[in-house]
């Protein structure tokens, strides 16, 4: 019985340890993930903002100085997606489209991405047109349509206001940018988003390494007590 009780706590030990390791891996990688986005807001938060202005105090630079802010230089658009843009489906311009599967294990509906149109597409920024490449676009705040009970579309409709944090691929008319993000909504909005995210993983990171931490100083003092009792 006693050996029997030895093990037991043996592997508690042993099983507080790995959990503790899952749980410190898990945590860094939240942390790294947390400082990627961050740095990634405050990115766009230096970039010049074009187009309409949401709050009083926001550097905005006008159309006509799209020039003077260089090619391969970051920029922030916000305008509304032009009336005169190709509709693919359902009245989206770009879009995700995903569909509810069933997990075979445990029963459980989930929604995963099949497809994505993602093309080149003009966004009206005042009164100029700013062609948009949205080929490694990430969608933030799209526009949902549920097409169906096992279809849904994720993306942006014909006169949708938009923001585009992207890159200046061609500082001349015609003006083009490559999109690393685009939002639905205002340029404060979509700031506001991308920095929310980041402050939350960089809250539970240390939070997930702190308790794995803890995990793996218990099963060593248990595992510790264990051979100074003469189990090793």
């Amino acid at each position: 019985m006693k050996t029997q009780a030895e093990g037991t706590r043996r592997f508690e030990a042993t099983g507080a340890i790995i959990v503790g390791l899952a749980m410190m891996v898990g945590g860094a990688i939240l942390l790294a993930e947390g400082c990627e986005q961050g740095s990634d807001a405050r990115r766009w938060r230096g970039a010049p903002v074009v187009g309409r202005v949401d709050t009083a105090g926001v550097d905005r630079a006008s159309v006509g100085e799209l020039q003077a802010i260089g090619s391969g230089n970051d920029v922030v658009l916000v305008g509304s997606i032009d009336w005169g843009n190709q509709v693919a489906v359902e009245g989206f311009v770009l879009y995700d489209r995903l569909e509810r599967r069933r997990d075979a294990l445990d029963g459980r509906d989930y929604w995963t991405r099949v497809s994505s149109h993602r093309p080149a597409f003009d966004v009206l920024l005042e009164d100029q047109i700013v062609t948009v490449d949205s080929s490694q676009a990430a969608l933030q705040a799209p526009h949902v349509l549920l097409a169906g009970s096992d279809v849904e579309y994720r993306g942006f409709i014909l006169g949708q206001e938009v923001t585009v944090c992207g890159t200046l691929v061609s500082p001349d008319v015609p003006f083009e940018v490559q999109a690393s993000v685009i939002c639905g909504g205002s340029s404060e909005g979509c700031l506001a988003d991308l920095s929310g995210g980041s402050s939350v993983l960089l809250k539970i990171g240390p939070v997930l390494m702190l308790i794995g931490g803890g995990c793996i100083g218990l099963g060593l003092r248990q595992l510790k007590v264990l051979s100074a009792n003469g189990t090793a």
